[in-house]
């Protein structure tokens, strides 16, 4: 599982499942309605998602060598 959030938008990300979390943090700040499958936050799910996985191919790519003595 990973998150990302802005101010007003939290999504998690679960690997190798078609489904997450994506929240609306200013219109609902304790997380009861997941927005996931809405068509309304469809664009602020694509784009957190392009944010994660840019994350994850930066941290791949800066940390590749990150344990390579003990291996």
């Amino acid at each position: 599982m990973t998150m990302v959030r802005t101010r007003d938008w939290k999504l998690v990300h679960f690997l190798d499942e078609p489904w997450g979390q994506l929240f609306d943090l200013r219109n609902d700040p304790h997380e009861n309605n997941n927005l996931w499958n809405q068509a309304h936050a469809a664009s602020q799910q694509s784009e957190l998602l392009a944010t994660l996985r840019e994350w994850r191919i930066r941290d791949t790519y800066e940390n590749a060598d990150l344990w390579s003595d003990v291996r």
